[in-house]
């Protein structure tokens, strides 16, 4: 599905990431956690194509991704930032229609914008994610949390092979986020499509261990653990984030308490 062979990021003389070698393969359900600047997000833009490595490679189901078109690499890869990329002069149902964009044909797409037509699958999305009375709003009159949303919704509807997001959470409610994390995951029976493979860098290890199956560990850029999420142990998180006075203590008495021990 995905493999990165001695990759790094620099920017200037800002080691950003790497070398790391990483493979993934379709289906994992992969939580990337470490502190700030550790490295997840350009982990992430790697993975998309968005930046090129500075030495090294990434591959997409066995070939290189420079070689990939843009059309075809849509369908292949979706990342929702946490800048979210809305349109905000166009409203929430067209922002999240805009995820068809890679099977439609230009004519399909541009149709969509101007007409007054509407994908079932779209509005069926949105329903699952709270948004059914906010699709005619303007996106920019949305708050935070529901703009982020619609971005989650807009990458459901996408349904590439490799759903990549950066903090897909962090602007959300507790329970919201355990819902969305739920769906992203395939932890629950949705009347959405679950995503195929998923790769999240995350704010809180609890979320991690919790719904994704493999979680790593990054810091300074360097892959410090790569485990099944099961295998995870305090002592990881605490060398991890270098905090010995933090508790790890999982949380069994209430587990809709989310523990925010990491941020990016």
């Amino acid at each position: 599905m995905c493999r990165l062979v001695g990759a790094s990021k620099t920017y200037g003389v800002r080691h950003a990431l790497g070398p790391i070698d990483l493979e993934i393969v379709f289906g994992e359900k992969i939580g990337v956690v470490g502190s700030s600047g550790a490295g997840k997000s350009t982990l992430l833009r790697l993975i998309s194509g968005e930046i090129t490595p500075s030495t090294g490679t990434v591959d997409l189901n066995g070939r290189p991704l420079p070689s990939i078109q843009v059309r075809e690499r849509s369908r292949i890869v979706g990342f929702m930032h946490q800048q979210f990329d809305l349109v905000p002069q166009l409203s929430a149902r067209k922002n999240i229609e805009a995820g068809n964009s890679g099977r439609w044909s230009l004519f399909r797409t541009l149709a969509a914008l101007l007409l007054p037509i509407q994908d079932l699958n779209a509005s069926e999305v949105a329903r699952h994610l709270g948004l059914e009375d906010h699709l005619n709003e303007r996106t920019s009159r949305l708050s935070g949390g529901q703009q982020q949303r619609v971005a989650l919704a807009r990458l459901l509807v996408q349904n590439p092979e490799i759903t990549l997001l950066d903090e897909p959470v962090s602007s959300l409610d507790p329970s919201l986020a355990l819902q969305i994390l739920e769906t992203l995951c395939g932890k629950t029976k949705t009347p959405v499509s679950t995503p195929k493979t998923v790769i999240a860098s995350l704010h809180s290890p609890e979320f991690s261990t919790r719904f994704f199956d493999r979680v790593i560990g990054l810091s300074a850029g360097l892959i410090m653990f790569d485990k099944a999420a099961s295998e995870v142990g305090d002592s990881d998180l605490r060398s991890l984030y270098q905090e010995s006075n933090l508790d790890f203590t999982r949380n069994h008495e209430n587990e809709n308490a989310p523990q925010i021990w990491g941020r990016d």
